[in-house]
Parts: structure tokens; C-alpha cells; sequence
């Protein structure tokens, strides 16, 4: 059997192109390509073209038609070598690029599509969009609570337009407009409880990932801690031309990179908390 180092899409005998990826089949997945880096076309050709300069002979640049984006790929054998190349490339250009919209991968994973930017700024530069961090613990709690409000609260809507249908609520409503009453407010408090059966399933849903997310949560804090030292981060090459704030933005981009390749299925806000917790932690002290 052939095998597509993209897509991991299995091939019969006689097959030697992927028909999505357009690239060559191979006999392995453990031989496959793996995908480093994704960026712009014209950054990840200067890289492979400086790749190709070093001895590294395997690296290509492939679009991926489902994510809609371009990857750099290196074989098995290269990857030792290679990324510690595209590294020290990316160092040399930082000054250089105005978007540092490619960010590394490894094992042939995805970290993190391009960055999201906001708007530019009357100075030309790029405002980055963030989203505010809730733990899921945080989450179920809220959920929790609007399930039981909105389910009891149509419940009990529902059980009073059954009294009031039989006579026992002393509450005028206009006979010709009753069916038409009844009908709204029925459908209305039937909507309240649907909708508190399913924040409650949420609930659960989240209830169940909290100890998943708690366990992540101290590994990232542990690799933090151990990784990256008040000694490590002052070994950190950093331009002297930059001020207190540019080197907090140079050196969290760092840290923050190398966490991804860590970790690279962990949420990017949280991500972005438990940096800035840590950074401020390390510097405060």
C-alpha cells in the first residue's frame, strides 16, 4: 500500500500521486514528510531556498487545499538539522519581516494558523487580536447555572398557563386572544427548557474535560519553570536597540514558540495567560 505524507490517505498498489495534495506517494507513513513550518509562499521559498544552501536536500513547499494555506515539509531525516536552520533564518530576518505569520510545527503537526490581526494602526503597525481566557471549570459553572435557571423557569411557565387554562388563576386574558396567548408563551417557555436541557449537557460536557485541562495546565507551568530560568532568559540574544517593551514582546515570541512545539494542542489563550502569569511571575521576583 502507498500512502500520501500530507493527508495520510491510503493508496492501492499502482497509485503514485495523491489526487488532493498532489504530491509523491510513499511506502511509509514513518518515512513521510513532516510538515515544520506554514507561512506565505514567498517567505517559505526564501527558507527552503537557504535550506537547499545547507545540504538540506528534502525541504519543499506544498498548499494544503484544506487549510487553505502553505507548509514547508522536510523528511524524517532532516528534521534534527532542519528546524534548528529555519530558526536561526527566522532570527536573522525578524527585523526584516512585518508579519511573522509562520510558526513552527513538529511530527508533522499544525501548531497555529497564521496570526490574527486586528486592523493597522495610523503607524502602519498591525494591533493583535486576543481572547480572554475562561478555564472550563469556570465555564461548567456558568453553564450549570443557566440550565437550571432557564429549565425552571419554563417549566413553571408552562405549569401556570395549565392552571390558568383550567380556571385556577385569577388572571384576565381576552377569550379571543387566548389560543394566540397560549400558543406564544407555551412555545416560548417549551424554548426556555429546551435550552436548559442543553446548556446542561454542556455542563457536563465541560465538567468531564476540567481534570484534562487542570493536568495541561501544570505541565505547561512545570516547562515553564524548568525551561526558561531568570539565567536562560538573560542568556536570550536580544538587540539593544529595543525598549523594556519590545524586549517583553521579543522574548514572550520566544518562549511562546518553544512552548507550542512542546505542547502543541494546547488552547492559544490559555496559552497566552499562563505565559503572561509566568513572565510577570519571573521578573517580579
Amino acid at each position: 500500500m502507498a500512502f500520501c505524507p500530507v493527508c495520510k490517505n491510503e493508496y492501492r498498489p499502482g497509485f503514485t500521486t495523491c489526487s488532493d495534495c498532489k504530491v509523491a506517494l510513499v511506502d511509509s507513513l514513518e518515512l513521510a514528510a513532516q510538515a515544520v513550518i506554514m507561512g506565505e509562499k514567498a517567505l517559505l521559498d526564501e527558507i527552503t531556498n537557504h535550506l537547499i544552501e545547507n545540504q538540506i536536500m528534502s525541504a519543499k513547499v506544498i498548499f494544503i487545499t484544506e487549510q487553505d494555506a502553505y507548509q514547508l515539509f522536510l523528511d524524517q531525516v532532516d528534521l534534527e538539522k532542519g528546524i534548528p536552520i529555519i530558526q536561526a533564518f527566522l532570527s536573522m530576518k525578524q527585523e526584516e519581516m512585518e508579519d511573522n505569520s509562520a510558526l513552527f510545527g513538529y511530527s508533522g503537526r499544525q501548531l497555529l494558523s497564521p496570526r490574527n490581526h486586528g486592523p493597522s494602526s495610523s503607524e502602519g503597525q498591525e494591533v493583535k487580536q486576543t481572547t480572554v481566557f475562561v478555564d472550563k471549570k469556570s465555564k461548567a459553572t456558568e453553564y450549570k447555572g443557566s440550565a437550571y435557571v432557564l429549565f425552571f423557569t419554563g417549566l413553571i411557565g408552562n405549569i401556570l398557563l395549565v392552571l390558568h387554562g383550567f380556571g385556577l388563576l385569577p388572571i384576565y386574558v381576552n377569550p379571543n386572544a387566548k389560543i394566540l396567548v397560549y400558543s406564544v408563551l407555551g412555545l416560548l417557555f417549551t424554548i426556555f427548557m429546551i435550552v436548559g436541557i442543553t446548556s446542561y449537557k454542556t455542563y457536563k460536557t465541560l465538567s468531564n474535560e476540567v481534570g484534562e485541562e487542570a493536568t495541561s495546565m501544570e505541565q505547561i507551568k512545570n516547562f515553564l519553570t524548568t525551561e526558561f530560568s531568570m539565567d536562560k532568559m538573560n542568556q536570550m540574544n536580544i538587540p539593544d536597540t529595543l525598549s523594556e517593551e519590545e524586549k517583553y514582546f521579543f522574548r514572550m515570541e520566544r518562549v511562546k514558540d518553544m512552548t507550542i512545539m512542546t505542547f502543541p494542542n494546547s488552547d492559544e489563550s490559555m496559552l497566552e495567560e499562563l505565559l503572561d502569569d509566568w513572565y510577570h511571575g519571573l521578573y517580579e521576583n
